[in-house]
């Protein structure tokens, strides 16, 4: 026991000094981010910013900080009236819910992003946003729902898009497949995903890749070629820190040891994922490498280690309870709080459209009494034919310019601001308005200038028999 004690002191040292020094880089990286917020004006650049603070977080661990940042997202967002902005928001807000296995509100935030995506011409969001639908139903093992989701994401990937995006929908379609064990279908979107694959670039996508190579192989019992992959995922994912799949990929390989007796290799590589558990502070990876250690040792016949792992699995099992417990406290009220945001959201919409309505009846109003004004002045003495047709051309404009901008209104929410739907509505309004204009300026006019004409030779009729001697 001594001599384990030691060694696991070791190991914890040397976990966290080199956690220490990731999150020594981590904390100078979103210093030099939080400056940033200090010199940018612009709504979209400060959105962006936060964004980059928030997915820091979000890979790091730290949950309550990316919370805070992506809230901050959502009410820029919210501010600024840009649906497209909040829709992000909804999604990072949905993967701070996904990391604690709270996969109702993860969907809830994502289902409400998807509402508003799909009504807006932003492909991005909208593939990004199936795609992580997808993920999460692959997560809760409906693997059929994920594959269909996955497909609608496929379906709108836009064509200027680089290949990191497929890379992503390909990877959960392979292990979509895997789940339900459809081999070939898992093989063929895997091998889709490794050529949309920037290797110099995506670290995460291609280790990812390796990964689910050694997966689909090991399941076809293809145990050597699976080893190799799970070897070059090692390899490749130390050297460049993707941790998350270094942890996936040493229990993976480990346990394809022990499959094939190579207890000395299997116990190397368990305790790998142990020491990398610490790094990524991940209880459930803990978990697994504990668990496993623990048969291993009982299979050596190393009781007194067997035993302490199986003592460090109960622990951490009961530890991993109450954080969940306590994240479902948590999220049910910061579930509160984002639905307070939303009402407060709602009612702000209401009222901006309430404001909006009443400065559209002020403007008719007010051109419907400057219209009236210029009846009634045109059938008077007071006004010349001349100022008439001045007066009548720049009235009848206005009309006409309200009547666009109402249309353009309503017509903005109908097409759903796609430029192409805008264009084809706002030729057809043309094709029908100009001629109206036209011709109802070149009646109006004409007639109101007549009639006052008529006015004014009655009135100097009538002015030359006063003053002519009977």
């Amino acid at each position: 026991m001594t001599h384990l004690n030691k060694y696991l002191f070791c190991v914890m040292l040397i976990s966290s000094i080199s956690y220490l020094f990731i999150q020594n880089i981590s904390a100078s990286t979103v210093d030099s981010l939080k400056q940033l917020l200090n010199k940018e004006q612009l709504v979209a650049d400060r959105y962006e910013t936060y964004s980059s603070i928030a997915d820091h977080f979000l890979f790091s661990g730290g949950l309550d900080s990316h919370r805070v940042y992506a809230t901050k997202m959502l009410e820029l967002g919210i501010f600024s009236k840009q649906d497209t902005l909040v829709g992000r928001a909804y999604i990072n807000l949905s993967l701070n819910f996904k990391q604690q296995k709270d996969y109702k509100h993860n969907l809830e935030y994502l289902i409400k992003a998807l509402d508003i995506l799909s009504s807006h011409p932003s492909q991005y969001g909208t593939c990004n946003n199936l795609k992580e639908i997808g993920d999460t139903y692959k997560e809760l093992k409906n693997y059929n729902l994920a594959i269909s989701y996955l497909y609608r994401a496929l379906e709108v990937v836009p064509v200027s898009q680089n290949n990191t995006m497929r890379n992503r929908i390909y990877s959960h379609l392979s292990e979509a497949y895997l789940g339900l064990n459809k081999l070939d279908s898992s093989l063929f979107y895997v091998q889709l995903a490794n050529v949309n694959t920037y290797k110099e670039k995506d670290f995460y996508g291609y280790a990812r890749v390796l990964n689910i190579f050694g997966k689909v192989h090991e399941a076809m019992g293809e145990l050597k070629v699976a080893e190799s992959y799970y070897k070059t995922c090692i390899a490749f994912a130390s050297q460049n820190n993707i941790h998350s799949s270094n942890v996936n990929a040493n229990l993976l390989y480990a346990k394809l040891l022990l499959k094939q007796g190579d207890i000395i290799q299997a116990k190397k590589f368990t305790k790998n994922h142990f020491n990398f558990s610490y790094i990524t502070e991940n209880l459930e990876d803990r978990m697994d490498a504990s668990n496993l250690l623990k048969d291993i040792y009982r299979t050596i016949g190393d009781r007194d280690s067997a035993y302490y792992y199986a003592k460090l699995f109960s622990h951490l099992s009961d530890t991993l309870q109450q954080a969940n417990e306590n994240f479902t406290t948590q999220n049910l009220a910061y579930s509160k709080h984002l639905d307070l945001l939303e009402k407060e959201i709602e009612n702000n919409k209401i009222k901006n459209q309430n404001l909006l309505n009443l400065e559209y009846i002020f403007i008719f109003i007010g051109l419907f009494s400057l219209f009236i004004l210029f009846l009634a002045l045109s059938n008077t003495i007071i006004v010349t034919p001349g100022f008439i047709k001045v007066s009548g051309f720049f009235i009848i404009v206005l009309f006409f310019e309200f009547i666009n901008l109402t249309l353009h209104y309503k017509l903005t929410n109908l097409s759903h601001q796609y430029p192409l739907v805008m264009l084809i509505i706002m030729v057809l309004v043309a094709l029908l308005i100009i001629p109206i204009h036209h011709r109802l300026e070149k009646w109006l006019i004409n007639k109101l200038s007549q009639k006052n004409q008529d006015i004014h030779y009655q009135k100097a009729k009538n002015t030359l028999e006063e003053i002519t001697p009977s």
